[in-house]
């Protein structure tokens, strides 16, 4: 019995093998241009597994032999740069060009962030929307939350304590000293980076001179460049001595060898004339000429921050211009006019009551 089923398994296998039988496959496989595909997959498939693979070589070419007891068999190609391609052959075929489509891969959308802060030679960069908070409207609000970066009561700008010696916008000296028009009116969205220039020179003759000075650059984004830009703002209300309001607004253009400037406020909420009226590079004159005469004419003062208690009226408007004629040469305009007037009253009654017994 058992060598009866031995005969029949090998007559069963011997059957198999005879109803197998050798093909082989040529053929080229292209992209829709007629150019030949390289390290294309090629495969015979059946029953869904694979019997038989090649790769195409530098000209696009495959060759496969294979068994099979199918009249058809499932060619498949596949490449990482097309979409995968399927089709069903007869065995007996010996040659079969492919075309493959190109593949669209819908790539990950990612988002590439600056750094925060960029170290190049002398050169500091703060990246400022990175630093910036909700309600940091201008660029003097910004700047001071940089880090090293000091904006005291006046606007004057510090670098490690030290006072800058140049202000700058997209490398051109606008201003001079008087940068707080800048800072108080350049919204700070207009601005992408604050730059802080060490050893600063600002004469070219003094290049080969060592210096420790510090300046300050300001890189403006493209929407507040090379056409013209402007804020405005107003505001109104009700106070215990009338109505309140302030007006203000500002006009810019920043060209690569013009920049304009001009600004207008009025006002009487709170003091602001003679913050834009300050040179910060003329030390000893960092008030207004007129406080400086007349001084605080009143013989006191009230125990609380200034704003608390004083009605201003202030009006400040300015105008500059500059123009670049040549790599070391530029003519600067720069005209203000600036009206502050501020009442207040102030009365002051002190109440000794003694008590002693003998």
């Amino acid at each position: 019995m058992k060598r009866l089923l031995l005969y029949i398994l090998c007559l069963f296998v011997w059957m198999q093998a005879q109803a197998q039988k050798n093909y082989t496959l040529t053929g080229i496989v292209s992209d829709s241009n007629g150019m030949p595909i390289s390290n294309a997959n090629v495969q015979i498939l059946e029953n869904n597994k694979p019997i038989a693979y090649s790769f195409t070589n530098e000209k696009g070419s495959y060759a496969l032999s294979y068994n099979s007891s199918k009249t058809q068999v499932l060619l498949s190609i596949g490449h990482i740069s097309f979409e995968k391609t399927k089709l069903v052959i007869d065995s007996k075929e010996t040659k079969k060009n492919i075309t493959l489509l190109e593949k669209k891969t819908q790539l990950r959308e990612v988002v590439v962030k600056a750094p925060q802060i960029i170290q190049r030679g002398d050169t500091l960069s703060y990246r400022l929307s990175s630093f910036a908070g909700k309600g940091d409207y201008t660029l003097r609000d910004a700047m001071k939350r940089l880090p090293g970066i000091e904006v005291t009561s006046s606007g004057s700008i510090k670098y490690l304590g030290k006072d800058i010696s140049n202000f700058y916008i997209e490398g051109m000296d606008l201003l001079g000293g008087q940068y707080n028009v800048a800072t108080n009116n350049i919204p700070a969205d207009y601005v992408t980076s604050v730059q802080v220039l060490n050893n600063h020179k600002d004469a070219k003759m003094d290049k080969d001179v060592l210096s420790d000075d510090v300046a300050i650059n300001i890189k403006l984004s493209k929407h507040a460049k090379f056409k013209p830009v402007g804020t405005y703002e107003a505001i109104g209300g009700l106070g215990s001595n009338g109505g309140l309001y302030q007006t203000n607004g500002a006009g810019m253009l920043f060209k690569s060898r013009m920049q304009l400037l001009g600004t207008f406020k009025i006002g009487n909420i709170r003091e602001f004339a003679t913050d834009e009226n300050i040179n910060h590079f003329l030390n000893d004159q960092l008030e207004s000429f007129g406080v400086k005469l007349l001084g605080n004419l009143s013989s006191s003062s009230a125990p609380l921050k200034r704003e608390r208690y004083i009605h201003p009226k202030d009006y400040s408007v300015s105008f500059n211009l500059l123009n670049k004629l040549s790599e070391n040469k530029s003519l600067r305009t720069n005209v203000g006019y600036a009206y502050s007037q501020c009442n207040y009253a102030y009365n002051h009654k002190m109440f000794l009551v003694m008590v002693w017994t003998n």
